[in-house]
């Protein structure tokens, strides 16, 4: 899980259920780790920042590993702001790419974020679709993602990404609405 890069802490065992939000996220990312990954389908999980996204993603993750499944987790903003800069040494650019592509399971986390928080560029646009391309030709590729866009966004942004996301996850297909009492990193802490 450490050469994964994920976060072993993050478990369905201690993902705490308070909302109605966080219930339906639990079931769907629960029955997706039993039922879903192994016939071919993807799961996205959209809406607001700090409402257990990344965790119950990484829990899935967790699940899978154990039954011995191979995993890489991918911090959208960092890791493609590495390989636009790497873009003109090809050869590099193309091996990171293809490890992308290829890894059985990928969580692709906070999809489309950018540091500065403007709008994905095309160039954003362009290796996300090489990477959502490859992965929806190729079946047995599990691929789990979180973003703070819905899906209906990412398809007004970009249909053939969008859409080629929803088809693979229309049966694990999970938004939180956008709303402050959704951010458990603000609601939990006791007021000073």
């Amino acid at each position: 899980m450490k050469k994964a890069g994920i976060n072993q802490c993050f478990t369905f065992d201690n993902f705490i259920v308070k909302d109605a939000f966080q219930k339906r996220m639990y079931a769907v990312a629960e029955d997706f780790a039993k039922n879903g990954c192994g016939n071919g389908y993807w799961f996205y999980v959209g809406g607001q920042s700090g409402s257990g996204k990344t965790h119950i993603c990484t829990a899935i993750i967790n699940q899978l590993i154990r039954e011995g499944k191979k995993a890489y987790y991918m911090i959208w903003s960092s890791e493609s702001r590495c390989l636009k800069a790497m873009v003109t040494a090809v050869e590099e650019y193309e091996q990171h790419l293809m490890r992308l592509c290829n890894v059985q399971i990928l969580y692709i986390d906070d999809m489309l974020k950018t540091c500065s928080g403007t709008p994905p560029t095309s160039a954003d646009f362009n290796l996300l679709y090489q990477i959502i391309n490859y992965r929806y030709q190729n079946k047995d590729l599990i691929t789990i993602i979180s973003s703070e866009f819905s899906l209906t966004k990412v398809i007004e942004m970009n249909e053939a990404i969008g859409s080629r996301i929803f088809e693979k996850s229309a049966n694990y297909l999970i938004f939180n609405e956008i709303d402050m009492k959704h951010n458990f990193r603000l609601t939990n802490k006791e007021e000073k």
